[in-house]
């Protein structure tokens, strides 16, 4: 005996019922649980429990009126007069006083000598334009 296509399509068949019969039986006792929760719940809530039938004294709470209490507090702030700036964590502290680098040294011995052939002698006479003043002089 072959396998044929015929064969093949009555299998198909009796997959596809045995699965829908599966499907409606699951819908039906799902249906059929839902409805008997539902009917058990009612019961319930038509029965009355210990906590209904207790005097209604027990169950009654009461709430006062308490008096309203406005508290006001004032603070004065007064800004001091004289304001100190602090600087901020984390910075250099460079000093006022001018550094002497050879860059100076050198525009100052040049223009006291006047030998201006050291090479040095276009920088180092606009050494005035970096910033820093120029080093105060003997007096001659």
């Amino acid at each position: 005996m072959s396998y044929t296509s015929r064969d093949r399509d009555r299998g198909r068949l009796a997959v596809a019922a045995v699965t829908g019969l599966g499907a409606v039986g699951t819908l039906t006792a799902t249906g059929w649980l839902a409805g008997a929760v539902a009917t058990d719940a009612a019961a319930q809530e038509s029965t009355p429990t210990a906590a209904d039938t207790a005097p209604a004294a027990r169950q009654r709470r009461e709430v006062r009126q308490r008096p309203y209490v406005t508290r006001v507090t004032m603070r004065y702030v007064q800004t001091p007069v004289a304001t100190t700036v602090t600087p901020a964590a984390g910075g250099t502290v460079t000093s006022a006083v001018p550094s002497t680098s050879s860059s100076s040294s050198g525009s100052s011995s040049s223009g006291s000598s006047g030998s201006g052939s050291s090479g040095s002698s276009g920088s180092s006479g606009s050494s005035g334009s970096s910033g820093s003043p120029p080093a105060p002089s003997s007096g001659s």
